[in-house]
Order: C-alpha cells, then structure tokens, then sequence
C-alpha cells in the first residue's frame, strides 16, 4: 500500500508539472506581445506606404522647384537683354517681350505646381511623424513585455526544475513496474487517484460496490484500475 500511496503524492507533482508547462505555453503575455507585433507589422507596412507617397510628392515639388529657378533665371536674362538697350529693332524688341511674358506663365504654371505638391507633401509629412513615433512607442512597449515574460518564464522554469527534482526523488522509491504502469496510465489522464466510497477522484465516476469493496480487501500493493478513466485507484 505504501506505493500506491506514494503514487498519489507523484501524482500532485505531476499535476502540478503539468500546470506550470501550461502556464508557460499560454502565458497571457505571448499573446499580448503577438498583437503588439501585429500593430508593428501593420505600422511597417504603413510607414513604406506614407513614405513612398510622401517621397514622391517631394521629388515632384523639387522638380518644380527647380523648373521655376530655371525659367525664372530664363526671363531675368530676357528682361535684362530687354532693357540693355542692346536690341534696337522693333520686331525683335517684340520677339523678346513674347519670350519673356512665355517664361513668365512658364514659371507661374510650375509655382502652381509646386504647391499642389507641397499641398500633398505636407500633410504626408505630419502622418508619416505620427506612425514613426506609434511605431518607436510600439518598440518599447514590444522590448517591455519581451522582458517582462522572459523573467516570469524563467521563474515558471524554475519552479519546473523543482518539481521535477521532487517527482524524481519520489519516483525513484516506487517499484519500477508500478513506476511504468504509472506513467502509462497517466499518459491518457491521471496514473492514480484515490477511491472514496465508490468515486474515483480521478474522473468522480462511481464503480460498482462490489469491485471498490474488492480493491479494499486486496493484498497490500495490489494495483487496481478505475473502469471508467483507467487510473490506479488507492483505497
């Protein structure tokens, strides 16, 4: 009887192995952590999305930009050649003020687009700050957690490793063929469990009275199993 009732107490150790395995595998910050990675690969994808938008929009506005120096510088020259004094003729003074009233609404024409793009670019320019800054503070919050569950983890390890050590300690007084059929047992539920009256506190199914009143008067050590879960019952 004494191993079946050292089984009960392997059986705690066990349940209670069990439980810290769970709480390791589902510890409700991987899946916090999860969505705030989700968050951050959304915030990437944004982030590629505003920038391409927003580099375009300023690649456009320098181009205007830079149209509007050119055609400006252009009219300047025309307007000083205009006013030197050095052109004379009337056709071409006329020639000359058609060219520089042309670079006039060239430049006019490229103003307005450069503000179009400006117009564009701006506002591309705030949300782009936005998600760059939700995205760092995303990394943080990230960084935090990871640390946060890799210390709790590594506590729930440790009271893993003590566990362990106990059941082994305790396992290692069972009868090896009892040990075997233990673990066997357990591995479609509990190995063992006692028998109150006619329950089984493993599965708290009854078995009939004549088979609980038989386990009871076995010899010492027999091994009996519950019909209904399959566990070694201890009277």
């Amino acid at each position: 009887m004494a191993d079946l009732k050292t089984l009960l107490v392997l059986q705690e150790h066990d349940r209670s192995i069990d439980q810290l395995q769970y709480r390791h595998a589902h510890h409700p910050l991987r899946q916090e952590i999860a969505l705030v990675n989700s968050q951050i690969t959304k915030l990437e994808a944004l982030t590629t999305d505003i920038g391409s938008a927003r580099d375009e929009a300023a690649r456009n506005e320098s181009k205007r930009a830079n149209e509007v120096a050119k055609f400006s510088e252009h009219a300047a020259v025309a307007e000083a050649r205009l006013y030197s004094g050095d052109v004379t003729a009337p056709r071409e003074l006329q020639a000359l003020q058609a060219d520089i009233e042309q670079l006039k609404r060239q430049v006019r024409g490229c103003e307005d687009l450069q503000l179009e793009a400006m117009e564009i670019r701006e506002p591309l320019d705030t949300q782009l700050a936005e998600v760059t800054a939700a995205r760092a503070e995303a990394d943080v919050k990230a960084k935090t957690l990871s640390a946060t569950l890799a210390a709790e983890l590594a506590t729930i390890d440790s009271e893993i490793d003590q566990e362990v050590n106990q059941r082994n300690s305790i396992a290692s007084t069972v009868a090896p063929e009892l040990l075997a059929d233990y673990d066997r047992r357990r591995a479609n539920g509990a190995g063992a469990a006692r028998l109150v009256g006619v329950r089984c506190e493993g599965c708290h199914l009854t078995i009939p009275n004549v088979e609980a009143e038989r386990i009871r008067k076995a010899p010492e050590g027999t091994a009996a199993s519950c019909e209904n879960c399959g566990c070694i019952l201890v009277p």
